[in-house]
């Protein structure tokens, strides 16, 4: 009797323990030092994709989370928290972070710091970044900032879709303008995330309007990690990864189906019933499997140093026959001549890819494909998958969707890619004008890829007329993009105003060749001809730019952009010429005198932008 009361007990005291392994984790988050609560607060489980952020009382909730999983709290303004699950409730004292006010951003053509910013500005430090061991450099913004929203693609290297205050249009492209290290136009595909200093976004139009007719989507500024002076070290990271389908289509089992068939169908139908208990679902999905390996060489004098880094990443995706590989070769060289007035930095990185797509069609073949038949037959028409035939043997045409797994196993869909990306950097600070910088970036971003479709010659979704001769096609592309970015940067502290400017007035010329070249049907289906295509699409790009910012008594910030883009893709137009002005007022309320008895605000700012932004990527 003593011996069950205990275990009663034992049970109501484990029980919300084992309700909670893979329940609810709720909580408030507060300022430390004046408890008001904080709305917005990003909220993250390390590791994972899943996050949320603080609702208007800084209430957060999030499901299924596991105990001994770690969140990480961030907010703008305050300092970077990280703590394990270990019940249900875990309310968080946010530090304020002082240093992020005077941390640097990286800007169009320049600088500024965080608490002079008045465009909307946000970045991410390579401290933030560190912690993640993600294989895609996408992934590494999920819940990071706010308006900006990262959707995984699922598939191995895919990385995500990304969307900058949600920008919409029917045709026109929504992707924001990457720019890695000074070069615009590139891609996150092409860096291995251990390289990665920081990201800048730009999100309203007084901040991207600097880039003219490619800012209407923001602006994600890339800054890759620089040559340090300093003895020699080595640094080697790895990590891996386990993915898994944790929840399938509901669809009907064998036996459910087998009742409704035999309950409602006619015997037809009846007769084509099978005797097996197929879940197709299972026959398409596998564990999927990831590993990184990072390895970086540093060092150098203080009149010139390097950075070295390799990465290889090898992904196995949930879908069977879905595999991503990549490998990364980088290299940063800093030097500073002239009594340290000219700074030259140099930037190159190569990036050897393979994709092994798969069809995910498979996806919706599996859902709906018959369950009580088996995946083989003894049949080796097609392959000895089960598929839908006549009774003389030939495809049914309409209606029957195709064995998924034979979606998978008998299309053979690779591309390999080759991609690299570079610059120099020359910053001459001239002699005859204090504060007076001369900047010149010659870039260069280039891509060469290639590609083969081969489908079996007895599969059954390529059978035409039903004599099967299966498909190959095979294709390239190329991508050539050349840069020349020159501007003058002039600073000056100006003790009347308690203040300081900051000029930059600029020219940039950036010329883009793609061409692409198929060929199909190389199997020679006699019915139809061997097709040759080729595409050719030149665009060039010409612009004059501009940036004034004068900050008086380190309280009033005024700001105003103009850019003129001359492309070719509007040159059918009445004027190919492109004006996109903007100005921005930032009032730093927190410095005013009658704000120094107030412990409410750690910081507090009032920002007015207006900005007129363009978009060339239309068909």
């Amino acid at each position: 009797m003593n011996k069950l009361k205990l275990f009663i007990v034992s049970i109501f005291f484990l029980l919300p323990i084992l309700v909670f392994a893979q329940d609810t984790v709720k909580g408030v988050v507060t300022e430390k030092s004046t408890g008001e609560t904080l709305p917005g607060v990003n909220i993250k489980i390390l590791g994972t994709n899943q996050g949320t952020t603080t609702d208007f009382d800084g209430n957060y909730v999030l499901n299924n989370i596991k105990e001994g999983s770690v969140l990480e709290f961030s907010y703008v303004g305050f300092e970077t928290q990280t703590h394990s699950v270990t019940s249900g409730i875990l309310n968080i004292g946010m530090v304020e972070s002082a240093e992020n006010l005077d941390e640097v951003v990286v800007i169009g053509y320049g600088i500024t710091s965080r608490k002079d910013a008045t465009g909307s500005v946000s970045k991410i430090s390579s401290d933030e970044l560190r912690k993640e061991g993600l294989p895609a450099a996408e992934q590494m913004l999920v819940g990071k900032i706010a308006g900006v929203t990262v959707t995984p693609t699922g598939e191995p290297g895919g990385g995500g879709v990304i969307r900058i205050r949600e920008s919409t249009s029917l045709y026109a492209s929504l992707e924001p303008l990457i720019v890695i290290d000074g070069v615009p136009g590139g891609s996150l595909n092409q860096l291995n995330p251990s390289d990665i200093e920081s990201f800048t976004i730009l999100k309203d139009a007084s901040s991207t309007a600097i880039y003219g007719v490619r800012g209407s989507n923001g602006v994600i500024i890339v800054t890759t990690k620089r040559a340090k002076s300093g003895e020699l070290k080595f640094a080697y990271n790895n990590s891996f990864t386990f993915k898994d389908v944790v929840k399938k289509a509901d669809a009907l089992t064998a036996d459910e189906y087998r009742d409704f068939v035999n309950t409602y169908g006619n015997a037809g139908q009846i007769a084509l019933l099978g005797s097996e208990k197929t879940d197709w679902q299972n026959e398409i999905f596998r564990k999927g499997t990831g590993a990184n390996h990072d390895l970086s060489m540093t060092g150098g004098s203080d009149k010139l140093n390097f950075r070295l880094g390799i990465g290889y990443n090898d992904e196995d995706g949930v879908l069977k026959t879905s595999k991503f590989e990549k490998g990364t070769y980088s290299l940063n060289v800093g030097s500073k001549l002239f009594n340290d007035k000219l700074n030259i930095k140099v930037s190159y990185r190569i990036t050897l890819s393979r994709y092994r797509n798969a069809d995910s069609g498979a996806i919706s073949s599996a859902i709906s494909f018959d369950p009580t038949q088996a995946v083989y037959t003894d049949n080796q028409t097609y392959g000895g998958y089960f598929q839908w035939v006549n009774p003389d043997g030939t495809r049914v045409a309409v209606g029957a969707p195709a064995n998924p797994l034979a979606l998978l196993e008998q299309v053979h869909n690779v591309y390999d890619s080759k991609a690299g990306i570079g610059n120099i950097k020359f910053d001459y600070e001239l002699p005859f004008v204090k504060g007076l910088h001369a900047n010149l970036i010659l870039g260069v971003n280039h891509a060469d890829g290639k590609g083969m479709d081969h489908t079996a010659s007895n599969s059954w979704t390529t059978a035409s007329g039903f004599n099967n001769y299966g498909y190959q096609g095979t294709y390239t592309n190329k991508y050539r993009d050349k840069l020349l970015d020159f501007y003058l940067n002039y600073v000056k502290d100006i003790d009347a105003i308690d203040g300081k400017i900051d000029i930059t007035a600029g020219y940039s010329y950036q010329d883009v060749r793609k061409s692409e070249y198929w060929v199909k049907n190389l199997q020679r289906d006699p019915s139809k001809p061997v097709e040759k295509t080729d595409a050719f699409s030149p665009s060039n790009m010409q612009s004059f730019f501009g940036r004034l910012n004068v900050n008086l008594y380190d309280k009033y910030i005024l700001t105003g952009t103009f850019r003129r883009d001359g492309t070719s893709r509007f040159f059918d137009s009445n004027n190919p010429w492109i004006n996109t002005p903007s100005a921005a007022f930032a009032w730093r309320i927190s410095e005013e005198d009658f704000m120094n008895d107030s412990s409410l605000f750690s910081d507090l700012k009032l920002r007015l932008g207006w900005g007129v932004v363009g978009q060339q990527d239309i068909p």
